[in-house]
């Protein structure tokens, strides 16, 4: 997938609540290893890929979201994005700041 795809993509999984909306509290390397996929793409993490896993807190516990690093890298983009836009109410009006 392109940066674009991914980035959008990342945005709506942060949306979804299927990744943190902030950055995490830790993040950790090392080799993929088999069966594992991607939070982000959903593509396989391949063994000799690199896999950056990152540590969030919930009030459910603690999650550890595997990514590519490519998609890790779209992935705080997108946080930097969600954290410049203008906060908009239900109703898709900009909220005064």
């Amino acid at each position: 997938m392109n940066d674009e795809v991914l980035r959008a993509k990342a945005r709506d999984l942060i949306r979804a609540g299927r990744l943190p909306g902030h950055r995490p509290e830790r993040v950790w390397g090392g080799a993929g290893l088999a069966g594992i996929h991607c939070t982000l793409c959903d593509e396989a993490i391949e063994r000799g890929d690199v896999v950056l896993e990152v540590e969030v807190h919930s009030g459910e516990g603690a999650s550890y979201p595997q990514l590519h690093v490519q998609c890790f890298s779209m992935f705080e983009t997108a946080l930097r994005d969600l954290e410049s836009a203008p906060a908009v109410d239900q109703f898709g009006h900009e909220n005064a700041a």
